[in-house]
C-alpha cells in the first residue's frame, strides 16, 4: 500500500456517520452526567474540607461548561428539550440565508480566476490524462467507458431528430456542394507520389491473387467469351498468358521503381484529378450522379435503417471491452495518450485551453452556480437541512461539548485555588 493510499480518508456512508454521531453524543452526555453526579455527591457529603470543596467546585464548573455547550450545540439544529427559546433551532430557521451565503462563499472563494488558475496549473490535467490513456492496464476500462458513453448518447438521442438532421444535411449541404472538384482535391491530397506507387502495386497484387483464387470461374468465362470453334487448349493458354503477364508485371514493379507503368499511372491520375476539378463535362456528370443518389436515398428509408443499425449495435455491446466496435477506439486513444505524454508543447496548449475554458465558464456562470446552490438549499425543509448538516459536522461539534466540560472544570479548579490562596494571604 502506497503512502497516498494510507493517507486517503475513509469515505463513510450516511448510516456510518449517524452511528459515529450517536456514539460521540453518548460520550459527551455521559461526561456531563458524570460530573453532575460528582457534584451532587460532594454537595451531599456530611463533611466538607479543602479537598471536597475543591472537587465540588471543579465538578460544578465542569457541569456548567458542559450544559452551556450542550445548549449551544443543540440550539444550532433544534429547540433544546422542545422549548421554543428565542434564537434556537438556528439552522432550520435560517436555511434560506445559509443557502444564499453558502452559494456566495463558494462563488467568491472557489470560482475565481486566481483560485482556478493556481489549482489547474498544479494539476497538469493534460499530462495526467495522457499518463492514464497510455497505461495498458486501463485499456479494458477505457473501452468500457467508450462503450457505455456511446450507448448512453444514442439512447438519449431522439430518433426522429436524427432522421431530420440526416435529411437536412444531405439536402442542404451535400446538395449544394459540387462533388467532383471536392473528390479531385481529395485524391490530390492523398495520392502522393509514393502512395501512387503503392496503389498501382497493390492493384497488381490483388489482380494476381484474384486470378489464382478464381481460376476455374475465370477459365469458364474465357471459354464462354471465345468463339465456339476455339480449341480448349487455346482457352487455357489465354488464361495462363494473362496470369503470367500480371505476375511478371507485379514482380517487376516490386523491384523496379523506374517501370514505365508507374509514369503512365501517374499521368492517368493527374489527368483524372484535373478533369474532376476543372472539366465541365465531369462536373456536370458528377452532379447528375449525385442528384440521382440523393433522390434514391431520400426517397427510401436508408438513413433510418443506417441509424437504427448503429444504435442497436452500440446498445447491444454496451459495457463490453472486447467488442470490435470499441477495441479500435480504445487502441487509438491509448496511442494518442502515448504521443501526448511525450509532447510537452501540446500538453501546455491543452492545459491553457482547459484553463481558459473553465475560467470563461466560471466568469460567465459563477453567479448561476451560486443561485443554484441557494435554490437547492431553499428547496430543503428546515428539519432535513438541520439533519444533513448535523450528519456532516455533528460529530466534531460533540468535541466542543467534551472540551467545554474539561475546560470548565479546569477553570473552576483554578478559580477555587486562586480564591483559597487569596483568603490565606
Amino acid at each position: 500500500m502506497s503512502q497516498a493510499e494510507k493517507q486517503e480518508p475513509t469515505k463513510l456512508t450516511d448510516e456510518e456517520k449517524l452511528k459515529e454521531l450517536n456514539r460521540m453524543k453518548l460520550s459527551a452526555t455521559g461526561l456531563l452526567a458524570g460530573v453532575t453526579l460528582i457534584f451532587l455527591v460532594m454537595v451531599l457529603l456530611p463533611v466538607h474540607n479543602f479537598w471536597t470543596e475543591l472537587v465540588q467546585t471543579t465538578a460544578e464548573a465542569a457541569m456548567v461548561g458542559a450544559m452551556a455547550d450542550w445548549f449551544a450545540v443543540t440550539a444550532l439544529f433544534r429547540h433544546p428539550m422542545g422549548f421554543k427559546i428565542p434564537h434556537t433551532a438556528i439552522i432550520p430557521a435560517s436555511k434560506d440565508q445559509i443557502g444564499e451565503r453558502l452559494g456566495q462563499f463558494f462563488q467568491h472563494n472557489f470560482l475565481t480566476g486566481d483560485a482556478i488558475t493556481n489549482k489547474l496549473q498544479s494539476m497538469n490535467i493534460a499530462g495526467r490524462v495522457a499518463g492514464w490513456l497510455k497505461t495498458p492496464s486501463n485499456k479494458d476500462q477505457l473501452a468500457k467507458i467508450v462503450s457505455n458513453g456511446l450507448a448512453g448518447i444514442v439512447r438519449a438521442i431522439d430518433d426522429e431528430s436524427v432522421h431530420r438532421v440526416i435529411r437536412n444535411a444531405l439536402e442542404n449541404r451535400l446538395g449544394k456542394v459540387p462533388v467532383t472538384p471536392v473528390l479531385g482535391k481529395f485524391l490530390e491530397n492523398i495520392l502522393t507520389d509514393n502512395k501512387r506507387k503503392r496503389l498501382i502495386l497493390g492493384i497488381m497484387k490483388m489482380s494476381d491473387r484474384l486470378l489464382k483464387d478464381y481460376e476455374i470461374p475465370i477459365r469458364i468465362k474465357i471459354a464462354e467469351e471465345t468463339p465456339w470453334w476455339f480449341p480448349a487448349p487455346i482457352d487455357d493458354k489465354i488464361y495462363d498468358r494473362i496470369v503470367t503477364i500480371i505476375s511478371q508485371l507485379k514482380d517487376n514493379l516490386e523491384v523496379n521503381d523506374s517501370n514505365p507503368l508507374y509514369e503512365q499511372f501517374d499521368n492517368l491520375i493527374d489527368q483524372l484529378i484535373n478533369d474532376l476539378k476543372h472539366s465541365e463535362a465531369f462536373i456536370e456528370r458528377g452532379e447528375m450522379i449525385k442528384t440521382e443518389l440523393l433522390d434514391d436515398i431520400l426517397s427510401g428509408d436508408l438513413p433510418i435503417k443506417v441509424w437504427h443499425t448503429i444504435k442497436s449495435r452500440l446498445i447491444l455491446h454496451e459495457g463490453e471491452s472486447s467488442s470490435a466496435t470499441y477495441e479500435p477506439i480504445a487502441r487509438g486513444l491509448m496511442q494518442m495518450g502515448e504521443a501526448l505524454s511525450h509532447d510537452l508543447a501540446m500538453q501546455d496548449r491543452l492545459n491553457n485551453g482547459i484553463e481558459t475554458g473553465i475560467r470563461h465558464l466560471t466568469n460567465q456562470y459563477g453567479d448561476e452556480i451560486s443561485k443554484l446552490i441557494a435554490h437547492t438549499v431553499k428547496g430543503w425543509d428546515g428539519e432535513s437541512t438541520a439533519q444533513k448538516i448535523e450528519l456532516q459536522v455533528g460529530k466534531d461539534l460533540q468535541y466542543i461539548r467534551i472540551n467545554g466540560t474539561i475546560i470548565g472544570g479546569l477553570v473552576g479548579l483554578f478559580i477555587h485555588l486562586f480564591s483559597v490562596f487569596v483568603s490565606w494571604s
